[in-house]
């Protein structure tokens, strides 16, 4: 038999608990303004959160912008020249030459320009992998790779205040995801930024900053336990419950 437990007291799911930080955030304009607060201090920024706002969760910048200049199904020229003109954007911003693109068919279906995002590393006589490509061309610090993780990545929250937005990546159990080929969440979540200035009309003005959510304490990121405080003076009772099973000890 399991433990005789609530559910709330076991669960580890980290969206959850950023749910109901969203949902405080909205609803409770006391915990909203300890909140921006909290972070404009962690960033140095006294002013940087103010005023009205937006929130989105789980958020694919890059990926939702993408698709919605239209299906690759439809086969239109125009749509092509789009895609061509946002992935010829991303390469000058890592100074890449645009002239690859129309050498590799790893970056095309057919004769649709493939989302940035799959731009599959398939192995066979044929295809070319990204890494292979980056090598062949002297592409350094692997930015076409970083290219395709931006576009692919999912920030836990996004707010945008005025001309100003704050990526924030929460994290309980887990830790900050990095691989052997290269791939840094914190970097990514930086690139996403850095692209959508250069490809998004909507961003091009805007300044991004990139924060973490942590067990940690930490003078430049944010902590669950500093959130919890907030929320002892501002949140719903249901909201207090569920932070207050946190186990604070950093994971090792």
């Amino acid at each position: 038999m399991f433990n005789n437990k609530e559910y709330f007291e076991v669960n580890r799911e980290e969206r959850h608990f950023g749910n109901l930080l969203i949902s405080t955030i909205i609803y409770d304009n006391n915990f909203r303004t300890f909140f921006f607060n909290l972070i404009n201090e962690k960033l140095k920024k006294p002013e940087y959160l103010k005023g009205e706002f937006d929130i989105y969760s789980e958020t694919a910048i890059l990926r939702d912008y993408w698709y919605d200049l239209g299906e690759n199904r439809k086969k239109s020229p125009e749509l092509v020249n789009r895609h061509r003109e946002i992935i010829r954007l991303c390469f000058g911003h890592f100074n890449i030459n645009p002239v690859l693109l129309d050498q590799y068919p790893l970056f095309w279906d057919k004769n649709q320009l493939k989302f940035p995002g799959k731009w599959t590393e398939k192995h066979n006589k044929n295809l070319f992998t990204l890494k292979n490509i980056q090598k062949e061309n002297s592409i350094q610090n692997n930015y076409l790779c970083r290219i395709k993780w931006a576009f692919n990545a999912k920030p836990d929250l996004l707010i945008i205040s005025n001309n100003k937005c704050v990526i924030i990546e929460l994290k309980l159990e887990s830790g900050i995801g990095k691989n052997d080929d290269g791939y840094d969440q914190i970097q990514t979540q930086k690139d996403v930024g850095n692209l959508a200035k250069i490809t998004i009309p909507f961003f091009s003005e805007k300044l991004f900053e990139n924060i973490l959510l942590t067990k940690k304490e930490d003078k430049n990121n944010l902590s669950w336990s500093e959130i919890l405080c907030g929320l002892n003076n501002f949140g719903s009772e249901l909201v207090k419950r569920h932070f207050r099973r946190i186990n604070f000890t950093p994971s090792q």
